[in-house]
């Protein structure tokens, strides 16, 4: 799917065999080193945001946890930063239950959009 096509409220899910990988944000560590990385991190934070995520393939490794995670989410707009977390500043909200986080526009091309 194209970041393009995505709406405000339209309902995403990983392609057959992916999942959402949700982790808590990266960045903490570097926080007294006043890097952008740290000042994009409190950025999210500040936001209400606390994770960021992924779509991963649900190999042997991921499988048990793969099948924990709820597949539909709920796509809540863009996120802009002024700094770059993980190379990007534009971040996408996704809602998977209760779990809000942010996820970049590269990650799209294993979701689909539920019609």
């Amino acid at each position: 799917m194209y970041v393009r096509d995505l709406e405000q409220g339209c309902l995403l899910k990983p392609d057959p065999e992916y999942f959402w990988q949700i982790m808590p944000l990266v960045g903490e560590s570097k926080l007294k080193t006043g890097s952008p990385w740290a000042m994009a991190y409190n950025e999210l934070k500040q936001a209400g945001i606390t994770r960021h995520g992924s779509v991963t393939f649900a190999n042997s490794r991921f499988q048990k946890h793969a099948d924990e995670v709820e597949e539909i989410g709920i796509y809540l707009g863009v996120k802009m930063l002024q700094n770059y977390y993980f190379g990007v500043k534009k971040q996408h909200m996704i809602l998977v239950g209760s779990e809000l986080f942010v996820i970049d526009g590269y990650s799209f091309d294993k979701v689909q959009k539920i019609e």
